[in-house]
């Protein structure tokens, strides 16, 4: 990153940012379509108060301090700790199950290393 120009740097920069937004906002549509009657503006809390837990250094798993943040905030969303759980489970088993099918699909795509030519 050092090594590049100006506008390369604004230009990963706005990838960065929009891949964020983007993943923001699936995110809100995904706990919408489990909690329909929540509104809007309060899973925006919860992506904040994701947002500065994944900051935090020497956490070891993030999506239980993430299930545990939305337990205690889940008074403040009018929905039960229950519905809140198991939102979070499945949130997180999506992740896991997504890193897994890339990590497949990666390790089964072997390129081979460079012929080493001798002199």
């Amino acid at each position: 990153l050092l090594g590049v120009s100006r506008g390369q740097a604004w230009r990963i920069g706005s990838i960065h940012m929009v891949r964020m937004v983007v993943v923001m906002m699936l995110q809100i549509v995904q706990w919408g379509s489990a909690l329909p009657e929540v509104p809007v503006l309060q899973w925006w809390m919860f992506l904040t108060a994701q947002a500065l837990l994944t900051r935090l250094p020497f956490i070891s798993n993030r999506d239980v301090m993430m299930m545990w943040l939305g337990v205690t905030l889940a008074p403040v969303v009018a929905a039960s700790e229950v519905q809140v759980t198991s939102m979070f489970v499945a949130a997180g088993a999506l992740s896991l199950i997504t890193h897994a099918v890339v990590f497949v699909a990666t390790a089964l795509k072997r390129e081979r290393p460079p012929e080493i030519q001798t002199a």
